[in-house]
């Protein structure tokens, strides 16, 4: 619960879809830069792109001092599905 400006609460369903969204749209481009097929579900795109934001804040923080911004939470989530295809690579050659 989120405490309002009167001293109530309200519940924190609105943030959700906000990130749903822009995780996806982050994990879809994320996607994007890596060629190659990448079979990922939706909910699976959402989860990268939500990650790649979270690295590229990191990213961010770590190098500029200020949170990282779009193109370093596309970068982050580049990464991510980059990792996840190598190892699915891995994977299927080591058989």
């Amino acid at each position: 619960m989120v405490v309002g400006k009167r001293g109530g609460t309200r519940g924190t369903a609105g943030i959700h879809p906000a990130a749903h969204l822009s995780g996806l749209i982050i994990g879809a481009l994320g996607r994007l830069v890596i060629p190659g097929p990448n079979p990922m579900s939706i909910p699976m795109t959402i989860a990268v792109g939500i990650g790649g934001s979270l690295l590229g804040g990191l990213v961010g923080r770590l190098l500029f001092g200020r949170p990282g911004g779009f193109i370093l939470a596309v970068l982050g989530a580049a990464l991510i599905v980059w990792l996840i295809q190598r190892s699915q690579t891995r994977r299927r050659t080591a058989y």
